[in-house]
C-alpha cells in the first residue's frame, strides 16, 4: 500500500489534488481511499487530504501516520506548520513542494531532514490552465510515482473530478494538460528512499 499526504490552504486544491489521485488509482484497478480534514473552515486555513492506494482492500481508517509521499502544494507550510507537514516523516521519506528546483536548498534550508523534491506546479498551471490551479498538477507529480496508474486514468481522473466540481469543459481540459505536464516531468521516486530521473 502507498500512503500519500496532501498539505496545502483551503482553496489551493488538497482536497481536490487527493480525489483526482484516488479516482486515477481506480481507474487503474487499484482499492483507495481517499479523505481531507480541515482545519478552521476558512481558505488560506491549514488543509490535510490523504490518498491511499493498494493491491489489497484498505483497513486502515484515519490520519496517515507514517507517509511513503508528503506532497507540500503550499512552502509556507514547511515553515509554519511543521507539526503537520512533518509528523510521522524520516530522513529518507519523499516531500514533493510546490516551488522552483533550482531554489531547492533556500526552501529546504534548516528544515528537518527529509528526501526533497521540487516541482514547480504554479508555473505550470499559468502555462496551461492560466491562472494557478494546481490540483490536477498535483496529482499528476504523484501518480508518476505509481506504477500502476497511467497518464490515461489521469486524464479521466481530472475530467471527471474537475466537472464534478462545477467547472467549464474547457478547463477540465486544460487541467488535463496541467496534470499530464506535471507526469511528464515528475520524478519517478520509486518506495521511500529511492528515486529514478525522468529519461
Amino acid at each position: 500500500m502507498i500512503q500519500v499526504r496532501f498539505h496545502g490552504r483551503g482553496g489551493q486544491g488538497a482536497k481536490i489534488a487527493s480525489r483526482i489521485l484516488g479516482r486515477s488509482g481506480f481507474l487503474s484497478g487499484l482499492q483507495v481511499q481517499d479523505f481531507a480534514l480541515f482545519g478552521a473552515e476558512r481558505r488560506g486555513a491549514p488543509v490535510v487530504s490523504f490518498t491511499r492506494l493498494g493491491n489489497e482492500p484498505i483497513d486502515q481508517r484515519g490520519y496517515i501516520d507514517e507517509p511513503n509521499l508528503v506532497v507540500v502544494i503550499d512552502d509556507s507550510l514547511l515553515r509554519e506548520a511543521p507539526g503537520q507537514v512533518f509528523h510521522g516523516v524520516d530522513p529518507t521519506t519523499p516531500i514533493l513542494v510546490n516551488g522552483d528546483p533550482n531554489a531547492l536548498g533556500i526552501i529546504t534550508k534548516d528544515l528537518p531532514p527529509a528526501d526533497y523534491y521540487c516541482i514547480d506546479l504554479n508555473q505550470i498551471a499559468r502555462q496551461t490552465i492560466g491562472r494557478v490551479l494546481v490540483s490536477a498538477a498535483a496529482a499528476g507529480a504523484v501518480a508518476k510515482c505509481i506504477a500502476a496508474i497511467t497518464p490515461a486514468a489521469i486524464s479521466d481522473a481530472v475530467t471527471f473530478e474537475i466537472a464534478d466540481s462545477g467547472l467549464t469543459a474547457d478547463l477540465a481540459e486544460k487541467n488535463v494538460t496541467a496534470a499530464l505536464e506535471a507526469y511528464r516531468i515528475a520524478p519517478m521516486i520509486v518506495g521511500p528512499a529511492k528515486r529514478e530521473e525522468p529519461k
